[in-house]
């Protein structure tokens, strides 16, 4: 039986998800599940006898389990205990993915995204900086970013929370022009390249500004008391020569 629990809405920190039940006698850590893509969406494939079983999932060794009230249409009382309940047939082995202590799936909560890249070492294209991504298509036309200020350039978006995504930043709206994402940030693309990836939280994100085609910010002025203070600089360039009068 492959089980499947959506920790995406799950409020505390936790290491690992694990299944317990009647197959493997409530043992607390015979059955780790695992999130290999990290959508934070656990499963594991157990071994269950035929007919009505009983299980929960818990987190680290029953630091904390599923609570049910009792009266789910996906759960069973007895003995004073409330578990979740599935009947193990041959057409029954690879039940809906549910969300923790539910028995439908998590309702899809959309959170605001902010990206924000500095293109102060970049001559900036005509056309405008650019992103594009597996959110929109990876249509490099059609989502330009806003000028902020100090060379970086921001777009916000409202994203899907628990989803994983991919991007690029592009100087201009070709391709060819697309910022090469060192292998230190990014995921490989299956072209040669890397594109950088987000998972996306399940509140509002500000990702911090980096340089473009780099991991981190750019350098530049980070001493407020110089008239060329730059607010995005991550690292003093020896640029802050004017002390403010």
């Amino acid at each position: 039986v492959n089980l499947r629990v959506d920790m995406n809405q799950y409020p505390n920190a936790f290491t690992t998800v694990f299944v317990s039940g009647q197959f493997n006698n409530w043992n607390d850590a015979a059955n780790p599940m695992s999130d290999l893509d990290d959508d934070n969406i656990w499963e594991a494939t157990v071994v269950m006898g035929a007919g009505a079983q009983q299980y929960k999932f818990q987190v680290d060794f029953w630091s904390d389990q599923e609570n049910f009230a009792g009266g789910e249409s996906c759960t069973i009382t007895q003995d004073g205990f409330t578990n979740r309940l599935i009947d193990v047939s041959a057409g029954n082995t690879n039940p809906s993915i549910v969300c923790w202590g539910s028995c439908e799936a998590c309702p899809i909560v959309f959170s605001e995204v902010t990206f924000r890249v500095d293109m102060a070492n970049e001559d900036v294209s005509p056309d405008g900086v650019h992103i594009a991504g597996s959110f929109q298509g990876w249509d490099a036309t059609s989502t330009p970013m806003t000028y902020l200020g100090y060379g970086v350039y921001t777009y916000t978006v409202e994203l899907a929370a628990g989803t994983n995504i991919e991007y690029q930043i592009i100087n201009g709206n070709d391709f060819v022009n697309g910022e090469m994402v060192p292998q230190a940030c990014g995921s490989d693309n299956g072209l040669g390249g890397f594109n950088r990836t987000l998972n996306v939280p399940a509140s509002d994100f500000m990702i911090p500004v980096h340089c473009f085609g780099e991991c981190d910010a750019c350098s530049g002025c980070t001493d407020p008391m110089a008239v060329e203070f730059n607010p995005y600089a991550g690292s003093d360039d020896g640029t802050c020569l004017t002390a403010v009068v």
